[in-house]
């Protein structure tokens, strides 16, 4: 039985876009005029930063999180907010910035992370053609941005060239995105039928997941959580029935999905189209699983074999050379083509970033080390998933965000052979509010079962 959304308290879902998309960007743009790049120092253009990021975060709370999540979370959070930008810019100008030999955010066009140098230049780019041609040819127009992502160029673009050339301005920017996806997160507990500390775990859990608290300053994956979230908030809330508000809201959010990472721009629409399908069918949970476990399998499927026949061909004819990713521990797969590789590349994106003793440089092992808590951390929701399925303890309301979870981690194997661990790690969320009525009970087993599982994947890489 879906429940309904009147009694939980839920805000509107205009209210909710205005003030989570709409009013981040008209600060950021009335920032543009009071400020316009014009910083005289790095110091001054962090705290110019987070001083607009708390006047939205604010406004935030009066108009969205305390009327319907309640002053106590809102409190948490910002605390963990502020928590969060301080371990971020003392570990960048204190960890991250000597290890690579930098001396200020506006050179980390040089260091060893290569993403974080793209976007830099993809940001320059975005900054010269706004000052060059106005802000709709900068936004929309056809012209080269250094990036295969237009929308990450525009983001950090824009907040570079309000705040100025230092990569950390970008920072508390991200993290405000991060508390609006906690906040969705907390949303959609409500309406899977969570009691109250329940849901506030769920937004505190996923706030403070460790792959994404200590991060790089330009850094996008955090905003696809975020846009993930209020894309499957804006399932569940217009699953009654199509709307207007509904559909441009889907839109938008695939839009910016695209922008970002253009793979997940159908989670919107497979989001809106499961969560219809499970409210209006009989039997829908069974009929859900079965109906995206089939064509998810199929297609998953029909890349297997596709990759399996071109390795065959290839073979046969003499000229094999494989097109496998190199990610990693996935390397001894590759010689066995896709009969082996894909099967292993679905368990080690668990694992990622496996192994946990590869060499790498100091300023990559600096965020990296997050990335292994964050393995384990996602192990653990893993298992507690696992076992609330095999125990039959998840509700059918639960069972939606499961198969959620499930389709981003299957569209990641479809999309990209390297199984990137940020492009999996996305997908914990859902899969935690799926599973923190049984995780709540026993985290200790699962936090044990996690790191046994860790230990054992080296352990039998040592041997090997």
């Amino acid at each position: 039985m879906t429940i309904a959304i009147e009694t939980l308290g839920q805000p509107k879902l205009i209210r909710a876009f205005l003030t989570t998309i709409c009013l981040p960007i008209a600060a950021l743009t009335g920032a543009g005029f009071i400020v316009g790049g014009s910083t005289s120092s790095e110091i001054g253009a962090n705290v110019a930063a987070v001083l607009v990021v708390a006047m939205v975060w604010y406004v935030a709370g009066r108009v969205l999180i305390v009327p319907y999540l309640g002053r106590r979370l809102y409190r948490v959070l910002t605390i963990l907010a502020l928590v969060r930008i301080a371990a971020n810019l003392l570990h960048f100008y204190e960890v991250w910035a000597p290890i690579s030999g930098i001396d200020s955010s506006a050179s980390v066009l040089y260091t060893d992370i290569t993403d974080q140098g793209v976007i830099q230049v993809s940001a320059g780019v975005f900054g010269e053609t706004l000052r060059a041609d106005g802000v709709a040819y900068a936004v929309f127009g056809d012209y080269y941005r250094a990036i295969n992502n237009p929308g990450v160029g525009v983001v950090f673009g824009a907040l570079l060239s309000v705040f100025g050339p230092y990569a950390t301005v970008a920072i508390p920017w991200v993290i405000l995105l991060s508390l609006f996806g906690a906040v969705f997160a907390a949303l959609l507990g409500r309406w899977a039928g969570l009691p109250e500390r329940l849901s506030r775990l769920v937004a505190i859990l996923v706030f403070l997941m460790p792959g994404f608290f200590i991060f790089p300053p330009l850094y996008r994956d955090n905003i696809m959580v975020f846009l993930l979230l209020f894309a499957a908030w804006t399932a569940v809330l217009g699953n009654r029935g199509p709307s207007v508000a509904t559909a441009g809201v889907i839109v938008a959010e695939a839009l910016m999905l695209w922008s970002l990472r253009e793979v997940y721009v159908v989670l919107p629409f497979v989001f809106s189209g499961m969560a219809y399908f499970a409210r209006n069918h009989a039997n829908r949970d069974k009929m859900l699983l079965i109906a995206v476990g089939s064509s998810v399998g199929l297609l998953v499927g029909l890349k297997y074999i596709s990759s399996l026949l071109t390795d065959f061909v290839a073979r046969a004819s003499g000229s094999f050379t494989s097109t496998l990713s190199d990610f990693s521990i996935l390397l001894p797969f590759k010689s066995f083509g896709a009969v082996l590789f894909y099967p292993a590349a679905a368990v080690f994106a668990l694992l990622a970033p496996m192994p946990w003793w590869q060499q790498g440089s100091g300023s990559v092992l600096a965020y990296q080390v997050f990335a292994y808590a964050q393995a384990w951390y996602g192990l653990a929701v893993a298992v507690a998933f696992g076992s609330a399925v095999f125990t039959s303890g998840l509700r059918r309301s639960e069972r939606l965000f499961g198969v959620f979870a499930g389709t981003i981690f299957l569209l990641t194997l479809m999309g990209s052979a390297n199984f990137a661990s940020l492009y999996v790690q996305v997908a914990y969320p859902f899969a935690l509010i799926a599973s923190v009525r049984y995780l709540a009970v026993s985290w200790r087993a699962c936090v044990a079962l996690s790191g046994g599982i860790i230990i054992a994947a080296h352990s039998i890489l040592l041997v090997a």
